[in-house]
């Protein structure tokens, strides 16, 4: 099963949130491209917000 897949069956993510994530994924590109901030750093940030931790 392809998890990334758009066709999996289940409720899409509104299209205000798809829009959010596009302009977050530009953003953090943006940043690590430039070397503004690592790829570690990045990930840090990310298992932040993904973190089972509270």
């Amino acid at each position: 099963m392809d998890e990334f897949s758009e066709d999996l069956p289940g409720p899409r993510i509104p299209a205000a949130v798809e829009a959010y994530f596009v302009e977050q994924r530009t953003w953090w590109r943006l940043l690590r491209g430039t070397g503004t901030v690592s790829m570690e750093q990045a990930r840090a940030e990310l298992r932040r917000w993904t973190s089972d931790e509270h």
